[in-house]
């Protein structure tokens, strides 16, 4: 479904590995999933 091997997705969800972006965004798109960005300093309450 991903074009990825079930032992690497094995070696992803153990941390055995690290893989690109693009592989995320495809296990994500399987998944039915999403990636949403924020950026940190907008998100933080004024000091």
């Amino acid at each position: 479904m991903t074009g990825t091997a079930q032992s690497t997705i094995s070696d992803i969800e153990n941390g055995v590995v690290s893989v690109s972006l693009d592989v995320y965004l495809r296990l994500l798109e399987a998944l039915g999933a999403e990636l949403s960005v924020t950026d940190r300093l907008t998100d933080r309450e004024p000091s």
